[in-house]
């Protein structure tokens, strides 16, 4: 199972976080996002460790050019969380070789199951993961509030899906069942439920989490 830990802002609360044995972290570059860091910021907290592999910056509707100042940090993971078109997502892959696209949905947006299929057969072909929160064109994340993970039982698809949005850290029965009912989710994304203030995350609720969830 993938697990990616995001929001993070605090050098020092990375590396503890890193030494919980998470696959990504992300960093936010987003200025309407309490968690939000600037390019100068990413660069300081990823400079040490040789974290920068497993460094995820989230963004909203971004140009190619900020992913390719990204890139010529070191930094290879992207997180696309606004309107991206999926032509926009493949010329990022055919422009940075060997980078990881993360594409949210906002399921908020979406009505039924049908609508959600065809928003991730729109993106899978291109994007490495697809990850469902809970947000909507007004809020685009950090609602701390939960989709109907029910319908996770329905989905056929072939992509690479990650859990997201309102996870909680007494959730880890329910992450375990939704994982038994659907065989495409690859991971899950944490944030807002395991902070003890935006952007600083509490080490015990995550180990807790993961060694109940293992």
């Amino acid at each position: 199972m993938l697990t990616k830990v995001c929001g993070l802002t605090q050098e020092k609360n990375i590396k503890d976080v890193l030494a919980l044995g998470i696959n990504y972290f992300g960093l936010i570059h987003y200025n309407k996002s309490p968690r939000h860091v600037t390019i100068e910021e990413i660069n300081a907290v990823t400079t040490k460790d040789n974290n920068r592999k497993r460094a995820v910056v989230v963004s909203v509707n971004q140009n190619l050019k900020f992913f390719i100042k990204l890139a010529e940090l070191g930094i290879y993971n992207f997180q696309l969380h606004g309107q991206e078109s999926k032509a926009f997502i493949k010329e990022i892959k055919e422009t940075i070789k060997g980078c990881n696209i993360f594409k949210a949905l906002h399921l908020g947006e979406l009505n039924n199951i049908d609508e959600i299929s065809v928003e991730i057969q729109k993106y899978q072909e291109h994007a490495d993961f697809i990850l469902l929160d809970s947000g909507n064109s007004n809020k685009l994340g950090g609602t701390g509030e939960k989709f109907n993970w029910k319908m996770l039982s329905t989905l056929e698809t072939s992509a690479n899906l990650i859990l997201s949005g309102g996870l909680q850290p007494e959730d880890y029965s329910l992450v375990s069942k939704c994982f038994d009912a659907c065989q495409n989710l690859a991971g899950i994304d944490l944030n807002s439920g395991f902070e003890t203030s935006p952007g600083k995350k509490d080490i015990n609720k995550l180990s807790n989490f993961l060694d109940n969830l293992r």
